[in-house]
Order: C-alpha cells, then structure tokens, then sequence
C-alpha cells in the first residue's frame, strides 16, 4: 500500500538543453548575412558563422550568445554548398581583408544582387525594386590601387579576424601586382605603424596612412570600376537637360571637371568638406581653362538650403552614413530633374530612398563589384522627379 498522505509521484520531463557558450553544435547554412557571415537558425535563434557559405553542414564552435543571436567560428566543414570553392590564399582564413573567397565568384555576384533588393524592400520599402545585374569586377583579383596595414619591421602587417592581432602580409591577392612587388622589397625599417601603399601612375609611393595625399585627392581603389562608375554618371548627365549641374560630396572633383568638360553648356558646381581636395578640384578646372565650373567648401547640409535642385542634376555621393537630414529635406522641398545618388552602403541608401519619397521615380539600380572578394558593394541609382506632388513633406531619414 501506498503510504497515506503522500501525492503520486509525476512523470519526469526532459527539457533540451540550450546551445550556449563555448558548444560545439553541427548546423546547416541557409545564406549569407550582407557582412559576408553564414547564417543558420539554431534554437530559434540566427547563428553567424564567418567563413561558410549557404549549403555547407558545418560543426562550429559557440562564441558569443544572445537571447535573439549566437556567433560561431568554424570548426569543420562536414559536407561543402554547392558554390563553395577553396580559398586561393593561403592568408584568407586569418587576414580580416576578405570576406568570400571561398564563395564561386559568380555566386558573389548573386548573393550580391539578392541582398541588395532584400534590402531595398525591408528597409527602402522599394516595391519590386528592379536591380540591373552587378557590373562585375573584371578581373576579381589585383585590382586595389592602394592596401592600408601596419609596418613592422620591414614587413606590412593587416589585422588578424576577430582577436586584432597583425598578421604578416607578404603578399595581397587583391592588391595591384606593383603594390605586391614593392611588398616584396619590404617596408623601409625606420616607417612603422599605420602605412599606406599606393601607386601613382606606375610607381608605388609607401608612406604613413595619417599624410593626405595632396596631389591626386580622392580616387576609387579600383581603376577599371571606378571608371565603370564614372560612365554611369556621365550619361546620366547626358540624358538631361538641365542647365546646371550639382556634384554634391565632390571631393577632388574627377566627376565634376569630366562633366564639365564633356557640357561646356551646363553651369556646373562642386561642394565638398575637404578643403585640400577643393584646391586641387579648383587647380585641375583651371588647368582644363573651364569657364562653366565652380566650386564650394563646405558641409553639403550647410550649403544646401541656399540651392535650388530643381530644373538640375543632382550628385550625391555620400559617406556610409548616407544623406544628412537636411539634404534630404530640401532634394523634397525642390526635386532635383535628375537625382544620381551613388552609395557604398545599400542600408543608408535604402533608407534615403524611402524619405526621398514620392518625389523621385527610380529610374535605374546599377551596382557594381568595386570591391570583389568582400562583402561590400557600390550602387548607382538614377532617379528622376515625379509629378506626384500631393505627398507630406517627411521629416527626413531617421538614424541608421
């Protein structure tokens, strides 16, 4: 007999344990985040697993959990995705320069384009954004005019992934095949500490990253797609008819001297912060003898209100924090006939977008691979202003 009093004892449930700190678990990759990151789901939660790609079932390693996240480094891939490749250098699973050589090229270029409208759509609130297909990098290799590193004793140094050590880089694959021969040479023992390695014309100029660059101002890392870039402005340019143009974040002023050179007719404006990059912008109009051609110093958000972008085309080519407010405010108040918004972070350009609102007409998506074997991308958007006129006046892009 039972002894009186006491409740019948109830079944025992086994409750899953938790995946958490420091465990090993074997995942499935779905895609890949716009940081270059493999992404799986485990406990409900999304994984980041760097150096994976989609399809691969990988055994990874638990290193940081969140209630909504985990992140992972890979241990072991147990059976490879469809597109995986093996990484031609041999840096690649130590140096925090590239994010995908192991990823086909052709298969960049997809995820490339599916994550581009993904985030049009989620943050741009684009309804089928139509994307032309990425300007490939052509080739994907040897194309940087210039590599960033840390001098050590003779040698130049990038960054290791994740703990920040240096990491000795006899040779870059992206890197222009000059810049990899003067590596070759080393570094001058007496430079140390943040360099830079840069060609000028065919010679490589080694000198310490914090000295600007006087003499050419900004240019594109990448020659051949710089110039792909550059031919999108200049016919966008062409299709108009606007007296006037307004090259907004112009530094140095390439875009804004070839467009005034190739539309003597169009009166033509630059407006950038840098003040040694307007002195060389004004030095090469007034080499080129161009009468149609002016520039300002200064904060675009300063200067703006004082423009009117209507009956013009409008450049903007912004940093990765996209357009300030302001600028935002009065491309609605005056709809430029022509907005060309050139962007090397689809996030902020996504949430321009939809505080430019109604006011445009997306004419064009172009993005290109100026930056082959990393995640980054740059987009060129043509817009044009529409003749919906009834729409509130936003108060312009909120915080990214």
């Amino acid at each position: 007999m039972k002894p009186t009093g006491m409740l019948p004892r109830r079944p025992r449930t086994r409750v899953a344990r938790t995946v958490g700190l420091h465990d090993e678990v074997d995942v499935t990759i779905d895609s890949l985040s716009n940081s270059g990151d493999g992404v799986a789901r485990v406990d409900g939660r999304v994984l980041f697993v760097p150096r994976t790609v989609p399809g691969d079932r990988a055994r990874v390693h638990i290193r940081a959990a969140k209630k909504q996240w985990l992140k992972a480094r890979l241990v072991e891939v147990l059976e490879p995705g469809p597109d995986r490749i093996d990484a031609p250098c041999g840096l690649f699973d130590e140096c925090g320069g590239c994010d995908l050589q192991h990823l086909d090229y052709a298969a960049q270029l997809r995820t490339k384009a599916e994550q581009l409208v993904e985030t049009l759509v989620r943050i741009g609130e684009l309804d089928d954004p139509e994307v032309q297909p990425v300007i490939p990098c052509d080739p994907p290799w040897h194309y940087r005019n210039r590599v960033q590193g840390e001098a050590r004793e003779g040698r130049l140094h990038f960054h290791r992934r994740l703990s920040g050590e240096p990491v000795a880089v006899p040779r870059c694959l992206i890197a222009d095949e000059r810049i990899n021969a003067r590596l070759a040479e080393g570094l001058p023992a007496e430079l140390q500490g943040r360099v830079e390695l840069a060609l000028d014309g065919d010679e490589v100029v080694v000198r310490a990253a914090e000295e600007r660059d006087d003499e050419r101002g900004f240019t594109q890392i990448n020659d051949a797609m710089g110039e792909r870039l550059m031919a999108l402005v200049l016919e966008a340019v062409a299709d108009s008819d606007a007296p006037r143009v307004m090259d907004l974040y112009c530094g140095a002023g390439a875009w804004t001297v070839r467009i005034a050179q190739a539309h003597p007719d169009k009166h033509v404006l630059g407006i950038e912060l840098n003040a040694g990059s307007v002195q060389l912008a004004r030095q090469r109009g007034r080499e080129a003898n161009l009468k149609n051609l002016a520039f300002q110093n200064g904060r675009v958000e300063s200067h703006i209100a004082a423009l009117d972008p209507a009956d013009s085309v409008c450049i903007v080519d912004p940093p990765r924090s996209g357009l300030d407010a302001a600028v935002v405010q009065r491309l609605r108040e005056r709809p430029a006939g022509t907005l060309v918004y050139v962007s090397c972070h689809p996030a902020t350009l996504a949430r321009d977008l939809k505080a430019l609102g109604r006011r445009y007409t997306v004419q064009r998506i172009q993005p290109l691979d100026m930056f082959a074997q990393t995640s980054h991308l740059e987009v060129c958007v043509t817009l044009r202003a529409s003749v919906a006129t009834g729409e509130p006046m936003a108060e312009g892009p909120a915080e990214a």
